[in-house]
């Protein structure tokens, strides 16, 4: 029993569709500013399975479940915060990719997008 167990589990990693995309973002816009700027060091990694639809993203605030919406030509993720603020990444299937962030702070709105890419 023992001997099926063990070949059962050396073969699980082939069943699973587990994918991370590494996200760097060099360029941002924001409300205040009237041209493209510089970001040092802005990234995320998102982490999903094509199967179960599960999706998480690693950031600088750690780590949080998004949603994960597939289509012919890319990939969303979707973060839902607590202030009712919603922040997205979208990424093509060349790799270019936006991340916007609407976010809510002390009930104002701080719009940001970002510019970059995600192998």
């Amino acid at each position: 029993m023992l001997k099926y167990l063990v070949t059962l589990i050396m073969f699980l990693p082939a069943y699973t569709h587990a994918e991370a995309l590494v996200c760097k973002f060099p360029k941002y816009h924001s409300q205040d500013e009237t041209r493209l700027q510089t970001a040092s060091g802005f990234g995320m990694t998102f982490r999903y399975d094509q199967i179960t639809r599960e999706a998480f993203m690693e950031g600088n605030g750690g780590i949080s479940r998004v949603v994960l919406q597939g289509g012919s030509d890319g990939l969303t993720f979707l973060e839902f915060l607590t202030s009712g603020a919603v922040q997205s990444t979208t990424v093509a299937k060349s790799g270019a990719a936006v991340h916007s962030r609407h976010t809510l702070m002390f009930g104002d709105l701080v719009p940001t997008q970002y510019y970059g890419t995600c192998r």
